[in-house]
């Protein structure tokens, strides 16, 4: 009988092993585009205007003043490809302004018409237009992606003739009390006051001596409002009203301490624009190096998006200008960080505050990690100071291509693209310097050129009208020649010429013109040619 093999029993393979679940971090930064444009005027809008995320316009969207004008304006603006559009006034809104518009003589009832028109009313023009139209004041608003800003607007500028919102210039209406100097006098409000928490600063006039420059070099800003973005520090600062001002200029600020009212804001020099690239694209926006000078530090931009030049039309492009803000609903929960750097549990603080660029910054928490994994890992020297908490990199910081051993941020995430885009960065880096410094360089073998040319032709130029005005001097008028031919004759003794004729006619030939020469040079005597004795 044949005893059945059994089977051999096959070993427990072991449990698959689940898929790796390759973490992205939580996305901590958002890019808004601002469309930023002023002093439109009634203009017919350009046909290539960009689409943006939010758009910022700084006042003066009339030349009047008048409802009509108020609603043609709106629907314009409105046709803008934006998510929400913000507006407000600017100093020729009169109809908006109604303690200036009545005290001029003018009706209530316009101004109840020009404010029923820009009301948030879902009723009103603005509403219909999708058009925000904001009044003096701090405001928040909230985008799709869930970005949040604080933009605090105003459209009051100093005194200068006869407009709405103005204000004596030894007013101040933005700061503290504290802030404002013993010459002024102190009229801010809880609503007018610009407060500390503001990421934008749309004001319809420049402040004092930033892109305030009039056509005749008359500095239109305001000293106030100067010191308010320096106690303020926003990241964009956006205004017009002065048209000759156009451009974009950042701010740094010193850390030293006020001296004799000496204010600590550092003016970089203004922004170059291409006026007719920008008019190609349909913006001006900043250069690639002034970009990340913006990004990587807590820098304000100051943009003057005046569109209307001297002429009374367009002739400025708006301003595109991209921020990294975070909104509130993506930002990283403890949790969240605790398991970015491989710990179970660690005390943070204030880890939902951005710095001023916008980003979030992790400080190495040190730490004892046993050297067998285990479910209960205790953390050392978990200090306040050193523990997951914000902090500003300074600008002498180097950048580590990889993590030193005893950092706790895991090796899988300096990655093979993490090196990749660092080399790009690099490499980038190094032509665009490259190429800097070839166009340099030709630049200047160019004007050296032309100028040794420009020399060279001036100098055949000098020669030529020398040449000129030699051959005009010796010259005698032609109705004249023959006289003299005769005179000449006379003087010498001779009476007839052989071949000519007598002397004194007509279209003498050729040779007598010689035959005067010689005579003159004393090349030639009497005993050459006939006389009276012959």
């Amino acid at each position: 009988m044949c005893t059945p093999t059994s089977k051999r029993s096959r070993s427990a393979s072991p449990a698959p092993t689940p898929n790796k679940c390759h973490h992205k971090g939580p996305t901590i930064s958002n890019k808004v585009r601002f469309l930023v444009l002023s002093d439109t005027h009634e203009c017919e809008m350009p046909s290539t205007m960009p689409e943006c995320d939010v758009l910022l316009h700084c006042g003066d969207i009339t030349e009047d003043g008048s409802p009509e004008s108020i609603s043609e304006a709106l629907l314009a603006l409105g046709k803008i490809k934006a998510e929400l559009r913000l507006i407000i006034a600017g100093n020729l809104e009169i109809s908006l302004d109604k303690k200036y518009h009545c005290a001029e003589g003018g009706a209530a009832e316009v101004v109840e018409k020009a404010q029923d028109l820009v009301s948030k009313e879902l009723t009103s023009k603005a509403s219909e237009c999708g058009i925000t139209f904001l009044e003096e004041g701090t405001h928040t608003f909230t985008l799709s992606s869930g970005v949040t800003f604080r933009i605090y607007t105003s459209p009051f500028t100093p005194a200068y003739g006869a407009s709405g919102f103005q204000y004596p210039t030894n007013e101040d209406r933005c700061n503290p009390a504290k802030i404002t100097p013993a010459w002024a006098q102190n009229v801010g409000t809880e609503t007018s006051t610009i407060p500390d928490n503001v990421d934008i600063v749309m004001t319809h006039g420049p402040p004092k001596y930033i892109l305030d420059s009039t056509s005749n070099g008359h500095s239109a800003g305001c000293e106030h409002l100067r010191r308010a973005i320096e106690r303020v520090k926003p990241k964009l600062h956006c205004f017009g009203h002065v048209h000759a001002g156009y451009g974009a200029q950042r701010l740094e600020y010193a850390n030293a301490t006020k001296k004799n009212d000496a204010d600590t804001i550092i003016p970089l020099a203004k922004e170059w624009v291409g006026k007719n690239q920008a008019k190609k694209k349909g913006f001006a926006n900043l250069p690639p190096g002034s970009l990340d000078d913006f990004r990587a530090s807590a820098q304000t931009l100051c943009v003057n998006a005046a569109m209307e030049g001297e002429k009374g039309v367009l002739e400025n492009a708006p301003w595109v200008v991209d921020l990294d803000l975070i909104p509130p609903t993506r930002r990283p929960t403890l949790a969240k960080m605790q398991m970015l750097i491989g710990a179970s549990a660690a005390s943070a603080t204030d880890f939902n505050a951005p710095n001023a660029s916008g980003y979030l910054h992790l400080r190495r928490i040190h730490t004892t990690i046993p050297s067998q994994p285990s479910q209960n890992h205790t953390i050392t020297n978990m200090t306040p100071s050193s523990s997951l908490v914000l902090y500003r990199p300074s600008l002498s910081s180097s950048l580590t291509p990889s993590p030193s051993p005893s950092s706790l941020i895991p090796s899988r995430l300096f990655s093979h693209q993490t090196g990749t885009a660092i080399a790009t960065e690099l490499l980038y880096r190094i032509l665009f310097d490259i190429i800097n410094r070839f166009l340099a360089s030709f630049q200047r073998l160019a004007s050296k050129g032309m100028e040794e040319a420009s020399s060279w032709l001036e100098r055949r130029m000098q020669e030529r009208r020398e040449r000129i005005a030699a051959g005009r001097d010796g010259v005698v008028d032609g109705s004249n020649i023959v006289e003299e031919v005769g005179k000449l004759a006379q003087q010498s003794g001779f009476v007839m010429c052989p071949m000519g004729g007598q002397t004194g006619a007509k279209m003498q030939p050729p040779w007598v013109r010689s035959v005067l020469v010689g005579i003159e040079e004393g090349r030639l005597h009497e005993r050459d040619f006939w006389t009276n004795s012959w």
